[in-house]
């Protein structure tokens, strides 16, 4: 009896985040004095493991990865709290071997994703939370309760077989595969009438023992109710004063989202930020640079690794294109951008650097939105097989991108023609056409009349 080949090489590797903030909830009046906040934590693990064996001239391997992450929000809800779990494993079992004039490359992949979504409001010690009401007080920012996006559930796994081989012909390549997706999901979530009946306020414990609810008119609306008692979010006010539940909140409200200028000029503000490529089962880190003013990539590069060091190295080639330029850094705050070495570079490269508020992407969105296009229009779309396969199509997409699309945040022009100061000449030969074009239409009509 043979024992099985032991592997040539093991690789494991795993990460632990821990992250702890206070999320601030500003109220308008007359509810200012609930102004406060809640904790809100987040965990994240991510785990891999890999082992490779040579048998027989294949090369033959096997990949599992585990994340798992939590974080306690209100998606801008108040004080409606929830805790929001992911958990997804992955099993790639794959084979490279030769044949000939053949190449032949086989992989299976097993990928289980998992969501739990659970209300973190109910007995807690958040304003309110102890009556067992819903409460959302419409323009104040006062809402407590159970977050309309709990209870829900969401499961989904996806079974994959993939094949792709070349064939080489003297000096020739030829390239083919198949691959076969299998996807079974399961979503559960509260009906959409539970979620529209989280309005204006449930207040029972009137004094003199009676006990009553009060709906907005907005709430009647939507549950169908006509004979409920209405009351105002003065009324309400009032009646939370008399049951001693205005309790005063001293911290001071958030900030984020005001203070941010846009630049004014090319290479004033540059955004920089790693994403994940899936490169046939594998996956890479896309490092890119874009103006904040003209919204083009400045310097990108796809690596195996992305460490504090190469992200020095990318900002230094993307100054090379660029020498003059010493651009304010907005990053968010990956462990490469919170090193000290990154700091002292900063300083010495006579640059300076922001980072972005923690949870909040949209302080980042530019370079958010390019990733997201990057990834719909090129790498999804056309599927590189290799690392340089995807260097060679990303390359592609960024030229056109700088020089041939039309980009709708900067007036439907292109980086290249922003960036060189071509934006209101291209607007008023674009006004000059339409004018033209309503003349002619104008005078047509008059001739058939």
């Amino acid at each position: 009896m043979q024992k099985p080949p032991r592997p040539n090489a093991i690789f494991l590797d795993a990460e632990r985040t821990k992250q702890d903030e206070f999320a601030p909830v500003p109220v308008a009046p007359p509810f200012q004095s609930f102004s406060g906040g809640f904790n809100s934590p987040f965990r994240e693990t991510d785990a891999l493991g890999r082992a490779d064996y040579q048998v027989k001239g294949a090369h033959i391997f096997y990949r599992y990865s585990y994340y798992q992450s939590s974080l306690l929000a209100a998606a801008g809800q108040g004080f409606q709290v929830y805790d929001t779990k992911n958990i997804t494993r992955s099993q790639v079992v794959g084979a490279d071997f030769n044949s000939g004039t053949f190449t032949h490359a086989l992989r299976f992949e097993y990928l289980k994703f998992g969501n739990q979504i659970v209300d973190e409001t109910k007995g807690s010690n958040l304003p309110l939370a102890k009556l067992g009401l819903e409460l959302f007080m419409n323009g104040s920012g006062l809402a407590t309760g159970a977050n309309f996006l709990a209870p829900q559930t969401t499961s989904q796994s996806n079974h994959q077989l993939k094949y792709d081989g070349t064939k080489t012909i003297h000096s020739h390549i030829i390239r083919y595969g198949v691959a076969l997706n299998h996807i079974q999901g399961f979503t559960y979530a509260p009906p959409a009438a539970w979620v529209q009946t989280i309005v204006s306020g449930h207040i029972s414990g009137i004094a003199g023992g009676s006990s009553q609810t009060f709906l907005s008119p907005a709430a009647c609306g939507m549950s169908g109710i006509q004979d409920e008692p209405i009351a105002s979010p003065a009324s309400v006010w009032r009646v939370l004063k008399q049951a001693g539940l205005l309790s005063r909140w001293k911290t001071k409200p958030s900030r984020k989202g005001t203070g941010f200028e846009q630049p004014q000029q090319p290479h004033h503000h540059w955004h920089i930020d790693v994403s994940y490529i899936n490169i046939c089962a594998t996956f890479y880190y896309l490092c890119s640079v874009l103006d904040g003013y003209s919204r083009g990539i400045v310097h990108w590069e796809l690596r195996e690794s992305m460490k504090e060091a190469n992200i020095e190295v990318i900002l230094e080639r993307a100054k090379e294109k660029h020498p003059g330029a010493k651009p304010r850094i907005i990053s968010d705050n990956g462990p490469q951008f919170i090193a000290r070495d990154f700091k002292e570079f900063i300083r010495i490269s006579g640059m300076t650097h922001v980072r972005t508020s923690p949870y909040y992407p949209q302080s980042n969105g530019k370079l958010e939105r390019w990733h997201k296009s990057l990834k719909r229009e090129c790498i999804r779309e056309k599927t590189p097989l290799s690392l340089e396969d995807a260097k060679r199509l990303i390359q592609q997409f960024v030229d056109r991108y700088n020089h041939v699309r039309l980009h709708s945040a900067i007036g439907y022009v292109t980086p290249n023609d922003m960036l060189m100061g071509r934006r209101g000449a291209i607007h008023a030969a674009r006004d000059r056409k339409l004018e033209t074009a309503r003349q002619r239409r104008s005078s047509r009509r008059q001739q058939a009349t």
